[in-house]
């Protein structure tokens, strides 16, 4: 008895997506073109099926893929990801995005309200959509409820008004060792993963080795590459899935770094502007990285919330 080809629609998508790639050089991290003709139109998976080996007739197939069809379902899955990031869905109240903050000073009063330019400092960027509601003493806060846990402190400089740290102070302040890889990771996550980074544009993918690479020259390497026998763990895959959720929502290197400091429950990687975003990246343990792939989703579906203090000192969430 034979097993029949059954839930095999991902495999469509996924030669698909390997044939219009193009192939990477690990040494080099360059991109080269094919030396032979690929076909975008047709693909072959040589199929063992293994019920049969087990009964002891190993039998193996070439089982012919339509590469069209793999088309179609690639871009459905695009078109669903793409509707799913959209914000334009529900309206937000314009005095949630930018809230008057009153604060003392000297034993004195001070309403910045009319401060242009502390207003330009306290308004988010263009890559973060605040979710939550304005109190009338000038608090953000995810929700009225208090639904969505504040992930971390995301402060420029010390934190305390004083100037930024120097480069050393900032290596010095980043946790010490090897990141904890947890488990391995599953399989069908990493070739999902794997269709989801192979949907991104050139520029995308450049800006994630780019990343990979500075990880990889400090040794703390999140790459997955088979070429380069690395290994497959929670922790690099949920660094992946939420590299590839970020180049999604288009976010700035800034905005990668809150995502970086909520996941790591510290501000050491919002406080750190001379050292590479990728060295940040490859410092999360498997649990950090897990919540970045958490806080990466949230920002890329516009539903991460920040909150500011009374000394105006901002943090971000994830609403539940």
């Amino acid at each position: 008895m034979t097993t029949t080809i059954a839930y095999w629609s991902d495999y469509a998508i996924q030669t698909y997506a390997y044939a219009t790639a193009v192939p990477y050089d690990t040494a080099t991290e360059a991109r080269t073109a094919w030396p032979w003709e690929v076909s975008d139109r047709w693909a072959l998976i040589c199929h063992l099926d293994v019920k049969a080996a087990i009964d002891g007739g190993a039998r193996a197939s070439l089982v012919l893929v339509d590469l069209a069809a793999g088309r179609h379902g690639a871009e459905l899955v695009a078109a669903v990801d793409a509707w799913e990031a959209r914000t334009d869905i529900f309206t937000i109240d314009p005095d949630v995005i930018v809230v008057p903050v009153t604060t003392t000073t000297d034993n004195k009063e001070s309403d910045h309200e009319g401060d242009d330019q502390y207003q330009a400092r306290k308004a988010p960027g263009p890559d973060v959509a605040v979710a939550g509601a304005a109190h009338d003493d000038g608090r953000r806060t995810a929700s009225d409820d208090g639904a969505g846990a504040v992930a971390g402190v995301l402060v420029s400089g010390r934190g305390d008004g004083s100037a930024a740290p120097t480069r050393a102070e900032q290596l010095a302040a980043l946790p010490h060792g090897t990141p904890d890889e947890g488990p391995d990771a599953d399989p069908a996550d990493v070739q999902a993963e794997q269709v989801a980074y192979a949907l991104l544009d050139a520029d995308a993918r450049k800006w994630i080795g780019d990343l990979s690479t500075q990880a990889a020259n400090y040794n703390v390497p999140f790459s997955m590459s088979a070429a380069s026998n690395q290994p497959r763990t929670a922790r690099r895959l949920a660094i992946i899935a939420g590299l590839v959720r970020l180049a999604h929502a288009d976010a700035s290197d800034e905005a990668v770094r809150d995502v970086i400091s909520a996941a790591a429950g510290a501000p050491w990687p919002r406080q750190s502007p001379d050292l590479a975003t990728g060295l940040l990246i490859g410092k999360l343990n498997a649990e950090q990285a897990a919540q970045f792939a958490r806080h990466a989703k949230a920002l890329n579906h516009g539903h991460l919330s920040m909150t500011i203090d009374d000394n105006g000192t901002a943090r971000f969430g994830v609403a539940a």
